[in-house]
């Protein structure tokens, strides 16, 4: 019996709070896996982790930290492998394969249509 004074225990309603591995959150934007992948990774709604700001916060910088280490991966592999070296060019430098072929002569037109 509830006694004056005292608030009568409200009976928890709704899904359990979800623990989330934040830890794990940035280990797989590392390996750029989609928000998706990591859900269902993760085991949680796709909804729950978008609208988690911490989660979104440090999958971003896993994903960040992925970049830098497959950037600096193919540039050791440019060191020795042209093919690499060649694609990294265009991809950074610009540079293309592209001939450039340019004629400068004129061109006459001959119509041989007939009138009626």
């Amino acid at each position: 019996m509830i006694q004056k004074g005292e608030k009568e225990p409200l009976d928890k309603v709704g899904r359990p709070n979800i623990e989330i591995d934040y830890k794990q959150a940035e280990g797989l934007g590392s390996i750029q896996c989609s928000l998706s992948e990591c859900a269902a990774v993760l085991g949680v709604d796709e909804n729950t982790l978008s609208a988690d700001p911490k989660f979104l916060g440090l999958w971003r910088k896993g994903k960040e930290k992925g970049k830098k280490s497959l950037r600096r991966t193919q540039f050791e592999l440019a060191q020795q492998n042209a093919t690499m070296a060649i694609w990294l060019g265009k991809q950074y430098l610009g540079q293309t394969e592209k001939q450039e072929i340019s004629a400068n002569q004129a061109v006459t037109i001959i119509s041989d249509v007939k009138k009626e």
